[in-house]
């Protein structure tokens, strides 16, 4: 639907417009360079090449918008702003709640909100970062409830305009472990020193941006990590179909009275993997900086290295590892013999894995391959219940060794246990939304873990 020239949701492009008069316009500019210098001289590159990494990454309006209202907010030495500018000489075209807009807008500043709930295509819950006393606050949003998850920390200005709060355009995401490690420890020294407090308000907004590039050009830079498992090989999703030859009930049979293959659903039969470990250790223990590590478990702790399903005639051998998918072949083929017919194996790359978006298909699977939605939800569930509990007595890196619970059961480290908690559910979030499924209730995790789900 076209918006009124005068609407909220048209007054960025008159501010705009607006800013290309000359005075401003040298000021904007004065501006936006400085931000690509300061950028420049911390990643050791020119501007020009800071500026064309944006452009490249598709990044530049979201870092613009947060200077531009910087710009547009930054108080001259008379105390004038662009935005009173804006307001005495072309206030008056506007209609009353985009002048409402504008004046909030001038007035505020940026923060560091925390997503509690996302509310999708309506909005978020946050919580001040910046405001211990003040009570959760819910601001109007569409887009950004696309790609951002609970727990997600974010800098922007939020603006109270007609009895609703909302996001002004400049909204970027700040990982927490930036938070953590570089805002809330000087707030925590500073909040208490008006002086010290007003400089580091003052700042924010510049700094939020280029913490927030900093991160960007870095992942976009980064490699993909070498991925591995626990028996120190790389990790190469395989799927492996095998026609059944004798009736499914046989075949079941065999699977159940195996003890190196454990049942784990019925709907569809659903077995896990339990054996095939290799004659030959690795020469190297993942533990020991080849990369990062990818393993299941079970309720018991066993390592999971594979799973079977029953999918009607056939019978559907998945795992992470070609050498596993090897040894699992063999144990199959022992146990099952003429049973199975000739296997058809499918490797996946693991980077276009890593790497796929959103909720695209894979188009070479067979339409027959689809699981019920219910059913895949269910075995979703089970699988990361199974999942999950295992990891709460794993040692985890970034907990600097501690199991999940030993973290929690300490004062000195129960923080950095929530903060895991929290990283795990904005994950566990995300993958909800790219494959369609229902979240992943982890209210048990925190009660487990005898720990605030608050924070």
């Amino acid at each position: 639907m076209k918006q009124p020239r005068n609407s909220i949701a048209t007054v960025a492009s008159r501010l705009l417009k607006f800013a290309e008069r000359p005075y401003w316009a040298d000021v904007l500019d004065e501006h936006w360079s400085a931000f690509l210098e300061l950028a420049a001289e911390q990643l050791n590159q020119t501007p020009e090449e800071v500026a064309d990494a944006l452009d490249a990454l598709g990044l530049e309006s979201m870092a613009f918008a947060m200077v531009f209202e910087n710009f547009a907010t930054h108080r001259d030495d008379a105390g004038g702003t662009f935005l009173t500018d804006y307001l005495k000489r072309a206030g008056w075209r506007e209609s009353a709640p985009a002048r409402k807009y504008l004046h909030a807008l001038r007035d505020s500043t940026v923060g560091l909100y925390e997503i509690l709930e996302v509310h999708r295509d309506k909005g978020f819950l946050l919580r001040d970062l910046l405001d211990a006393d003040a009570a959760p606050l819910f601001v109007d949003e569409r887009s950004a409830t696309h790609h951002l998850a609970r727990w997600d920390i974010v800098a922007g200005r939020v603006l109270a305009v007609l009895n609703r709060h909302q996001f002004s355009g400049g909204l970027l995401p700040i990982q927490r472990d930036t938070y953590t490690r570089a805002f809330q420890p000087e707030w925590e020294t500073v909040r208490d020193d008006p002086a010290a407090r007003a400089g580091f308000l003052h700042t924010l907004p510049i700094t939020a941006a280029l913490l927030w590039l900093f991160v960007v050009i870095e992942q976009a830079n980064a490699p993909l990590p070498e991925v591995i498992n626990d028996d120190g090989e790389a990790v190469i999703p395989c799927t492996v179909r095998l026609p059944l030859l004798a009736p499914a009930e046989a075949v079941a049979a065999a699977l159940d009275a195996a003890r190196d293959w454990v049942r784990a659903g019925d709907a569809p039969p659903f077995w896990n993997w339990i054996g095939g470990a290799p004659d030959t250790p690795a020469e190297q223990p993942p533990d020991a900086g080849r990369g990062q590590r990818v393993q299941s478990y079970t309720q018991a702790g066993e390592p999971v290295r594979g799973n079977a399903e029953l999918q009607g005639e056939r019978l559907v051998f998945t795992t992470l590892s070609a050498d596993r998918m090897e040894r699992g072949l063999v144990r199959l083929r022992a146990l099952l013999g003429t049973a199975l017919g000739e296997a058809l194996v499918e490797y996946d790359n693991l980077q276009e894995v890593l790497t796929r978006k959103g909720t695209q298909s894979d188009d070479r699977a067979p339409k027959d391959d689809a699981i019920d939605p219910e059913v895949a939800a269910q075995l979703i569930r089970e699988t990361l219940d199974r999942h999950y509990r295992a990891v709460l007595d794993q040692p985890i890196p970034v907990l600097d060794g501690l199991t999940p619970r030993q973290a929690a059961a300490e004062p000195q480290t129960r923080d950095r246990a929530i903060e895991w908690l929290k990283s795990l559910e904005s994950h566990e979030d995300r993958r909800s939304a790219r494959d369609g499924q229902p979240p992943y209730d982890t209210r048990w995790l925190w009660v487990e873990l005898g720990l605030n789900e608050k924070g």
